[in-house]
């Protein structure tokens, strides 16, 4: 039996629909994030503030991220990986409407995908396009490509599946103007890893693991992405430092420790006093 024209058409009209809601929704989810280096885009990735963007989008300390209902909120860097080009934000807002992630691992060529973000100044703006695969980038960390259109802009929106779940972060367009994104796996990592370093580390700082190259060989280290007033004065360190001892072990020390660190390709040894205790 042949199917007629009106029902194709409502059929595919259905289907419109059906995506103009999904990527209502997902616009939601996305902000602007400005750093004083150019535009880029966020997630919001859990409803009490916390945005994902690229390492590349914020350089600095802070950005302004802009809702997708206009409100202008000031984020602070609370960790960041630029092996990975990830970067996590805070704003002081509740109640958000994160993204919902799916699993990367699943992702398959010839897949469809959605590109949220905000390319060349304009705001919202949403591409389709297909899963070409995954492969390793040159620094050895996967990504997924996918045949989307992106530009400036762009960095650090989503590429979502049409359920409009989060299957990574766009990050870069290759060379042949293939779209590369982080998996939401390697973002999963990245935020549970700089979370439990802080903690361990004590409250007055925040570090997130490198791969950096020094002297000819590739070193594994801790960048120091935030640092408190005192513990910087009784330290030494500075923002920016990658500190190749486990942060957790010379902060247990009773007595006063060396401690190697990187800085401006240089490794200096700082000798850090005692840490007062308390008694329990």
């Amino acid at each position: 039996m042949a199917v007629g024209t009106t029902e194709v058409a409502g059929t595919l009209g259905r289907v419109s629909d059906a995506l103009a809601d999904l990527a209502g929704n997902l616009l939601e989810s996305v902000v602007l994030v400005r750093s004083g280096h150019g535009d880029g885009s966020g997630v919001i990735w859990e409803s009490d503030g916390l945005i994902v963007t690229n390492s590349h989008v914020v350089r600095g300390n802070a950005a302004v991220v802009v809702l997708h209902d206009g409100r202008r909120l000031e984020g602070r860097v609370v960790s960041r990986d630029p092996r990975r080009d990830l970067a996590a934000l805070r704003v002081d807002a509740h109640g958000l409407p994160a993204v919902e992630v799916a699993d990367s691992g699943s992702v398959r060529p010839g897949q469809p995908v959605l590109a949220v973000g905000n390319p060349l100044g304009m705001r919202g703006v949403i591409t389709q396009g297909v899963v070409i695969g995954t492969a390793p980038s040159p620094g050895g960390r996967s990504l997924i490509h996918a045949d989307v259109s992106l530009a400036p802009g762009n960095s650090g929106g989503p590429l979502a599946d049409l359920s409009g779940r989060v299957l990574g972060i766009n990050s870069m367009v290759g060379p042949s103007g293939v779209a590369m994104a982080v998996p939401s796996a390697e973002v999963e990592r990245f935020l549970s890893e700089s979370e439990a370093l802080p903690s361990e580390s004590g409250s007055e700082w925040t570090v997130v693991p490198v791969v950096v190259r020094w002297a000819g060989r590739v070193v594994e280290g801790f960048l120091v992405t935030g640092l408190g007033e005192e513990l910087a004065r009784s330290t030494g360190l500075m923002q920016g430092d990658v500190v190749l001892d486990h942060p957790g072990r010379w902060l247990r020390r009773a007595g006063a420790a060396p401690l190697r660190v990187l800085r401006g390709g240089r490794l200096l040894e700082l000798i850090v006093p005692p840490r007062e205790r308390s008694v329990a």
